[in-house]
């Protein structure tokens, strides 16, 4: 159901501000209640605070909700998808990046990447995961995680490997 009808866009997070649940709705005390005795959430006994963003009608609200999923990643939302096909779950990354919503997502992402390499986490000369492994591992989207690569490669880290997909670890004292 689409419609005029004016529509919340609301935030869960937890006590350590980790955002757990993006949704829209038109009476959000209502829709908590839900939340909480209705649908089984078994992460609503975290939720510690709220943020309530109101828009003119549902269509817009979607959007932002949409925005908010895809670019925060909330712990606990589903995907998006057409009717029909399966829901996929977020999947929680194996390792969290340092959390600055100033600075875009992959812009971290390749900051703490270049601190694993600078400390040997990836010996130099080696081949780099692979972008699925990136994705997996940092629970980052295939289009964040090409930008991730192609700023680790401009800033010398990373080598493209020629004649097939991939980098390679860039020998950091070759540059000396």
């Amino acid at each position: 159901m689409t419609g005029p009808e004016r529509t919340a866009l609301y935030r869960l997070y937890d006590a350590k501000n980790r955002l757990l649940y993006v949704g829209i709705t038109t009476d959000p005390k209502q829709r908590w209640k839900q939340h909480a005795y209705f649908n089984g959430d078994t992460w609503w006994p975290s939720v510690a605070s709220q943020t309530v963003e109101w828009f003119s009608d549902r269509n817009a609200a979607e959007r932002a909700e949409t925005r908010a999923i895809e670019g925060e990643r909330p712990l606990n939302n589903r995907s998006k998808v057409p009717a029909g096909r399966p829901v996929a779950k977020w999947v929680k990354p194996d390792v969290e990046v340092e959390d600055d919503r100033g600075t875009p997502l992959y812009l971290r992402v390749a900051k703490a990447i270049k601190v694993d390499i600078q400390t040997g986490l990836y010996p130099a000369g080696s081949r780099f995961l692979s972008g699925r492994a990136v994705a997996r591992r940092y629970g980052l989207s295939m289009p964040t995680v090409y930008k991730v690569l192609r700023s680790l490669a401009d800033d010398g880290l990373l080598e493209k490997l020629a004649g097939c997909s991939g980098y390679r670890v860039r020998d950091l004292t070759e540059d000396r």
